[in-house]
């Protein structure tokens, strides 16, 4: 089994795992604890707030990671505190061992996307990217709709499918660890230095797909690419966090739905974005595309306004359709523009899900808070109003990127 094999595998198993967690304790602590909207929201930002804190600890050592010893380090804290998570006895605790999850997840994203790009530049950093993404969605849609069915007999079902998923990763990591060659994080590194040292004589990873060498302002250009995609990240996954930590329990309290439909409209968004993921590994005209950026975020924003006038299954399941795939278009730009033209792969997969997880936090807890003390209204509202704001400042860094790569940078 070669690596791309193992990481894909891998990263199937994970987003199970924390999908089917995450939403099952949802349902959890709100019968065994009668937790309120406000209470949900911090215990989803809990695992956000550890998550960055590990990534931002480790951010200067990723690179040099032993890949397969901390992915099995990272799956034997998940499991070990999933499993805990069944006896805590206050809600307090389930917070701690949440964050344990969050920071067990900053050994384990960061490094194997890292893992997964080196060596990689344009169109086939693009379509290594999907096939992970892809992988990593058909977990996510899974999920909620297992989870869904679990929570409606007992929340604890959906909990133990947590477990089970943990363990089938724990046994992929540790064979990595014992039996894929390519183990050392450094011998790559040090290839992926050479290849990048030696670009001026061989302009092998930097062609594009048609076989033209990129342009020698391009590291500039992506500068201003990568900071508009990372602004757009944050405000898409503020959405995020409210769609997958708040509307289920506006779902359950305000149309009572059944948890068995609110896993499938989930489980809606999660297979649009894995179709999404694979119609852009195959396609590169949002490659360094201002336009679509810009756009992708503007749609994004009137999608989710758009959440304010339905109430029928149907509908929101339409609705989470658009919506996954918008988040999808938004996450793709990040990963692309933020890791093409870079040595330091997982430094800088470690900011995008630093990105990523700050905008989880926002609007798992902020989402939580307004609608428990104002509405529904108020918390969809406010949102799109931060999707939009991002376009417009996106919309501004990436004038000024034009105008800065034009007269060279200087």
């Amino acid at each position: 089994m070669n690596k791309n094999r193992i990481i894909y595998l891998s990263a199937f198993l994970a987003a199970f795992g924390v999908s089917t967690l995450t939403l099952g304790m949802i349902f959890f602590i709100q019968e065994k604890f009668s937790a309120t909207p406000s209470q949900v929201g911090l215990f989803a930002a809990s695992w956000q707030a550890a998550y960055i804190a590990g990534c931002f600890f480790f951010r200067k050592k990723i690179d040099n990671l032993f890949p397969g010893l901390f992915l099995f380090i990272a799956a034997l804290i998940m499991i070990i505190t999933t499993v805990l998570m069944f006896y805590a006895p206050a809600i307090t605790t389930e917070y701690f061992l949440n964050a344990s999850q969050g920071l067990a997840f900053s050994f384990f994203w960061p490094v194997i996307m890292g893992w997964m790009s080196r060596g990689a530049e344009g169109h086939t950093l693009s379509k290594n990217l999907s096939f992970y993404n892809i992988s990593w969605s058909l977990g996510l849609i899974i999920a909620p709709s297992a989870t869904g069915f679990l929570s409606a007999r007992r929340p604890e079902y959906a909990i133990g499918a947590a477990v089970i998923s943990y363990t089938l990763l724990g046994f992929i990591c540790l064979f990595s660890l014992i039996f894929l060659k390519e183990r050392n994080s450094g011998q790559n590194h040090t290839q992926t230095q050479c290849n990048i040292d030696n670009q001026e004589n061989k302009k092998k990873d930097f062609f594009t797909k048609e076989g033209v060498p990129y342009p020698d302002n391009a590291g500039l250009k992506y500068k201003y690419l990568r900071t508009a995609s990372w602004i757009g990240l944050f405000a898409a996954f503020c959405a995020m966090g409210i769609v997958v930590n708040v509307f289920p329990v506006i779902f359950e309290r305000d149309f009572r739905l059944s948890r068995i439909v609110i896993g499938n409209i989930l489980l809606v968004r999660s297979g649009f974005m894995t179709i999404t993921f694979l119609l852009l590994s195959r396609l590169v005209f949002w490659h360094e595309n201002k336009t679509a950026i810009i756009s992708g975020q503007i749609i994004l924003g009137l999608t989710f306004a758009l959440f304010l006038f339905f109430k029928s299954p149907a509908l929101l399941t339409v609705m989470m359709a658009c919506f996954g795939v918008l988040l999808a278009f938004s996450y793709s730009n990040s990963i692309f523009h933020g890791t093409a033209f870079s040595l330091h792969r997982a430094y800088r997969m470690a900011i995008h899900e630093v990105i990523l997880s700050f905008g989880n936090i926002a609007g798992s807890a902020a989402g939580g808070y307004i609608y428990e003390h104002y509405s529904r209204i108020h918390t969809i509202l406010l949102c799109a109003g931060i999707i939009l704001t991002a376009a417009l400042i996106q919309s501004v860094v990436l004038h000024a990127g034009h105008s800065h790569t034009r007269t060279g940078g200087a």
